[in-house]
């Protein structure tokens, strides 16, 4: 099993970070492999279970993903339950005004006998995306406090 660890900070508080992550379609928006998220089921412990489509070494996988672990504004913990088989921790801490947050992904590669080389690129290949996808994720964040800060501005909040 692969794990990858990878923190960034966003300036803008820990409920507007998890709000826009718990929002499980955002997730197209900012993760490039992610080619589909549909079929969402709302889950007693407030978390959600979804249908994905997910793109590693070009090729495509489908699976289900299940938020295990649900506690609003602080911690989303969603396993596979079908396709690749791969943990995501999201963390939430305050950071100053803005959010700390920690992304974990523990996931083995899906392809048996792809070799020690081909399976080490890959894993630097999916090193780099989670890099990327915490840029954008940055960005569209950023965003949003912007746009409701400039709402809450307007409407006189």
């Amino acid at each position: 099993m692969q794990q990858v660890e990878k923190t960034i900070v966003i300036e803008a508080p820990r409920e507007v970070t998890f709000a826009y992550i718990d929002n499980t379609p955002n997730l197209v928006d900012v993760w490039p492999s992610m080619l589909e998220a549909r079929d969402f089921e709302a889950l007693p412990n407030g978390g959600k279970r979804f249908r994905w489509v997910y793109k590693m070494a070009g090729f495509p996988f489908e699976g289900v993903s299940e938020d295990v672990e649900w506690l609003c504004n602080e911690r989303i913990v969603s396993k596979t339950m079908e396709g690749i088989d791969s943990t995501i921790c999201w963390q939430f801490d305050d950071e100053g005004e803005g959010t700390r947050l920690t992304l974990t992904a523990e996931y083995n590669v899906p392809m048996p006998l792809i070799g020690w080389l081909a399976e080490t690129v890959l894993v630097m290949i999916n090193d780099q995306e989670l890099e990327v996808m915490l840029t954008y994720l940055k960005a569209r964040v950023e965003w949003a406090n912007k746009v409701r800060l400039k709402k809450e501005s307007d409407s006189g909040v």
